[in-house]
C-alpha cells in the first residue's frame, strides 16, 4: 500500500511522490512510517532518511526538523537535505556536519 510523501527544506523539494515505507531519525529513536499510520508529529534529528517504493530504496541525508503524518500523506520538513547513493554516504555527511568538541 502506498502513500504520498514529501521532503521539504528551505532549498526546495528534495522528494515528492509515493512511498511504501519511510524511515527517519526521530529524537527518541528511528521512526518507521507505512500507509495508514496513525497521525502524529515528531521532531527529527540529522541522519539517514530512506524512502522505499516498488522494490527500490532512495537515501537522503536530512537535517533537523519535523515529521508530520496525516491520513494518507506524510511531510518531512528539515533545515537541510541531500539525496545520496547509500546509507553510508548519508552517515558520512552526518559525521562531517557534527560539531567538533572544543578544548577547555
Amino acid at each position: 500500500m502506498k502513500f504520498q510523501f514529501s521532503i521539504l527544506s528551505p532549498g526546495g523539494k528534495a522528494y515528492e511522490g509515493e512511498a511504501e515505507y519511510v524511515s527517519a531519525p526521530g529524537l527518541s529513536g528511528g521512526l518507521g512510517i507505512l500507509a495508514r499510520h496513525a497521525p502524529m508529529i515528531a521532531a527529527v534529528e540529522p541522519g539517514v532518511t530512506t524512502v522505499k517504493l516498488d522494490g527500490e530504496t532512495r537515501f537522503f541525508y536530512t537535517g533537523s526538523g519535523v515529521l508530520e503524518v496525516a491520513r494518507d500523506e506524510t511531510l518531512l520538513l528539515v533545515d537541510e537535505v541531500r539525496p545520496v547513493g547509500s546509507a553510508d554516504e548519508a552517515k558520512e555527511l552526518m559525521k562531517a556536519a557534527a560539531p567538533t568538541p572544543t578544548a577547555k
